[in-house]
């Protein structure tokens, strides 16, 4: 908020209310000069596709990842809909109970807590937190390196969104004494 932006912030919530406002953030057709989507906590990957895990959610059958679970693909394909560039920040990569109990009701596909590698689009500029397919560091006094100099970096102006969220990958790479590196898409010209 202190930055400019428009922030409309959740906390611990369910997968409805991660819907909403997902959508109402989507729907916003006040022709914004970019947006951006941050999720910090608990994703499944599940065949190479990332999931976001909400507060509220459950596994009792197969079909609860398309219900309980909020689809990055979906999200991504809204988001590129229209020419307005985007940036996706996921900081995410943490183990959660999710991944055992979808890998016991999905057992032909491939469930793991590890981010998956991203599409690469030339209007939404993806950063994980985390190399896709490894964990994110343990946050140790609910300390996150990633989002502790994401924070302090933020109100800079002076790079372009590449140039900054790749400075910014080397400095958490650096701070985590090469534990964690950070991922950057490549292909974002807008």
């Amino acid at each position: 908020t202190a930055n400019g932006y428009d922030v409309s912030l959740l906390t611990d919530a369910g997968a409805q209310t991660m819907r909403d406002a997902i959508s109402a953030f989507l729907a916003s057709g006040d022709g914004p000069d970019h947006r951006m989507f941050y999720f910090s906590g608990h994703s499944a990957n599940v065949d190479g596709q990332n999931y976001l895990v909400p507060s509220d959610a459950s596994v009792t059958t197969g079909i609860d990842l398309d219900y309980n679970f909020i689809s990055m693909a979906a999200i991504n394909a809204q988001m590129d809909r229209d020419s307005t560039p985007d940036i996706v920040i996921l900081d995410a990569g943490y183990r959660h109970f999710a991944d055992n109990e979808l890998a016991n009701v999905l057992p032909r596909q491939s469930v793991t807590d590890a981010p998956a590698t991203p599409d690469d689009s030339v209007n939404t500029l993806t950063i994980v937190a985390v190399e896709p397919n490894s964990n994110n560091l343990s946050q140790a006094n609910r300390r996150n390196v990633f989002s502790d100099i994401l924070a302090n970096r933020l109100s800079r102006e002076d790079q372009d969104a590449q140039t900054f969220f790749t400075a910014l990958a080397r400095r958490v790479d650096n701070q985590s004494n090469n534990r964690q590196t950070p991922y950057v898409s490549d292909g974002f010209t807008a």
